[in-house]
Formats: structure tokens, sequence, C-alpha cells
């Protein structure tokens, strides 16, 4: 019985033959045909780029979970010396009225999201893990929470911290543990506000450059745009 291979079977031993035969690429080739006749891998799948990034990011970045997600309305543009003043507040930094523009920006409503991270992290590692980047240049990280609509204005961080002294629960710690927003300041520039009260006790408020390093363990960040990320259970 004569033996019969399809056109296209021919045309891939042709093109087999031709790869043997090179110089270039004739030993890897001979080499990979040996282990297929005896059925073993021959090339290992190549990672993309894309692959190789997501790998890396996965395994630097600090787990977090959702443990509050609150619906805000609103806000409307409030001059930056108007935020956080009054009885609530025992104290705020200079840092505030010195960092960012006299009139804060307005926002539309939205959700917040409460986060908190298994261990502690720096400000970068958290807008790394928010953004799913390796990126370690401050500044893209703060032109990519702004462009993906993480960042929180003044007047939200306002709103949320009254809620919470009307007794709701929007994720904010009243018993002196830190919560942090990352908030736009100049263009393209991002800093953290920081606020924090023992209960029953007036807010303090600080703020950070991204740049900053210190413990964060037991901080909570709050950041908008993440509602595809669940809630913790």
């Amino acid at each position: 019985m004569s033996a019969h291979i399809s056109a296209e079977t021919a045309k891939m031993v042709s093109d087999l033959l031709i790869k043997l035969a090179s110089d270039e690429v004739g030993d890897e080739y001979a080499e990979a045909l040996k282990l297929f006749l005896v059925k073993k891998p021959t090339w290992q799948p190549v990672e993309t780029p894309e692959a190789v990034v997501e790998q890396a990011v996965a395994k630097a970045a600090p787990s977090f979970k959702v443990v509050a997600r609150v619906a805000l309305k609103a806000t409307a543009s409030k001059l930056t010396k108007d935020c956080f003043i009054g009885p609530r507040f025992y104290h705020r930094t200079v840092h505030v009225d010195h960092l960012f523009p006299s009139q804060s920006q307005a926002e539309i409503a939205g959700n917040i999201t409460a986060l908190k991270f298994g261990k502690g992290a720096t400000y970068r590692q958290v807008a790394q893990s928010i953004l799913g980047t390796c990126e370690d240049d401050f500044g893209m990280l703060a032109k990519g929470l702004i462009a993906g609509g993480h960042t929180i204005a003044l007047p939200q961080i306002d709103v949320l911290t009254e809620r919470t002294d009307n007794g709701e629960n929007t994720g904010l710690r009243a018993d002196g543990g830190w919560n942090c927003f990352f908030a736009a300041n100049k263009p393209g520039e991002v800093s953290v506000i920081i606020m924090n009260r023992f209960t029953s006790q007036p807010w303090s408020v600080y703020v950070r450059n991204l740049d900053v390093v210190e413990p964060t363990l037991g901080y909570r960040f709050f950041f908008r745009n993440l509602d595809n990320v669940p809630l913790a259970e």
C-alpha cells in the first residue's frame, strides 16, 4: 500500500527540512525534533511582556481587602481654607493650604471604597496596587491615580468625616488609626491627606507626599472608582 500525505503536510515537512538545514536554527530544530519524536515537550511557551509585568505585580503588590463602600453625592467646589475647620477638627496642618490650590475642585457623585492592607505598605506600593503596575516613578503613579479617577476631592473628605461623626459606618477609623486619602493638588501631582481621631474627639489632619516611607500597618486607604473590587466577606 503506497503512503499518502496531504499537500499541507508535505509543505510542513519541506519547511522543516529547510529549517534543519539552516546554519542559524538547524541545531535548535534538530534538538526539538528529537524531543517531539519521543513525545516530550519541545519549546516552552514564551511569556509576553504583559504576562511578565502581571506576575511581577502580583508578587510585589501588598494584598488588600475592601472593608466598606460608601455612596457620596456630588460636592461643589470649595475654598481650601474652608475645608477641615470648625469644632470637629483639633489640628489642621498648614500644608493643606500650602500644597493644594486655593479653590478645591468639585466632584461628581460616586462610591468611595475603604481598603485595609494585609501588611504595611508604602504609599507608593499602595498606588501600585490600585493601578496594577510596577511603575516606580511617583509622577507617573500620580498621573495614573488622577486619570483613573481614584483621587478624592477635599470637600468629599470633609463630608465623610461629618457622616462618621453622625454615627454612620463609613469605613473611617475613629480609634486613633489613620485614614488616608490620595488627593490631587497641583496639576499631575498627588498628596496623601491623613485624618485621625479618637472616639468622641475632634479630627487631626496631616499631609504626606507619595515618596514618604513610614509604617502603614492598620491604616485605611480610601479611593474612588474601585466598584469592581468586591467587599470582603
